[in-house]
């Protein structure tokens, strides 16, 4: 992060671009994390950015300035594009999405707000009720952070806005904050897991076995392994890369091979015909 130049800074409390403001100490700003005074550079061989005035490198001040700009930027639009919800398969290599990118309106932001043991970098509401959002600039969400969002089994999403070593306009930052999807990742959705319940309703079981100390799925449809006259798969070799495991616990595999379930419209009709 110490290649990627400082493009929004603080002035009289409110985030400005280096492009609005006076060049040198005249513009008047401070760095979004350490406060400290800084420099416009506006030069005719580089890009122009911010510097802080001690010479120091202050990595968080970048950090700050796009959680600064993402908050600002849908605070004006009041809108976000979500991206495909996948289906939450547990313990598996593959996934498919059960409900479709959707573009939202929004309420009103919240920033520096407590819930559930969680402070997410915002909180959207959208129709009355909350989405985490977590920017990512330079750090993924850790797994405390994810444990905690899981449990509480609210609705929140990632999104990646490094810029890496270009500098973005605010249009181009627009776009990649609201309209684009390949850069949002969902934490946690409590719709997709009440379908991964159904799903795994739906799907057959096939007992899990310790055959010469390794796990292995019995009566496997697929009969990739012959062992003992019985069909089995490796759990860890075959199960996890099949495409038609929808995961598994201590006791089962949950397979979807011979039910072919890969919407919630197959599974409703599964489940209605099962009563």
């Amino acid at each position: 992060m110490k290649d990627v130049k400082l493009e929004y800074a603080l002035k009289n409390g409110k985030l400005v671009s280096i492009y609005e403001v006076e060049k040198g100490l005249d513009c008047g700003c401070i760095c979004p994390h350490c406060k400290e005074p800084l420099i416009a550079k506006q030069g005719a061989c580089r890009e122009f950015h911010f510097a802080h005035l001690s010479g120091n490198i202050c990595e968080l001040g970048y950090q700050k300035s796009i959680h600064l700009l993402a908050i600002k930027i849908l605070n004006e639009c009041k809108e976000i594009t979500l991206p495909s919800v996948p289906l939450p398969i547990k313990f598996s290599n593959h996934t498919f999405s059960v409900i479709d990118k959707t573009h939202v309106k929004i309420d009103h932001i919240e920033t520096e707000k407590k819930v559930n043991d969680i402070i997410p970098d915002l909180i959207a509401y959208i129709n009355g009720r909350p989405l985490l959002i977590e920017i990512c600039v330079t750090h993924k969400v850790d797994s405390n952070k994810l444990r905690k969002i899981q449990n509480s089994n609210l609705p929140a999403i990632e999104i990646k806005l490094s810029q890496n070593k270009s500098i973005l306009s605010e249009e181009e930052f627009k776009k990649l904050l609201i309209y684009e999807t390949h850069n949002k990742l969902w934490l946690n959705n409590p719709k997709a897991n009440k379908y991964y319940e159904k799903f795994i309703k739906a799907s057959e079981k096939l007992p899990l076995y310790s055959i010469d100390d390794i796990t292995h799925a019995k009566n496997c449809p697929k009969q990739i392994r012959y062992i003992e006259n019985e069909y089995y798969a490796n759990l860890y070799r075959d199960c996890v890369n099949c495409k038609y495991s929808l995961g598994f616990d201590a006791g089962n595999v949950y397979c979807n091979y011979n039910t072919k379930l890969f919407s919630i419209e197959d599974v409703n009709k599964k489940l209605e015909e099962s009563c």
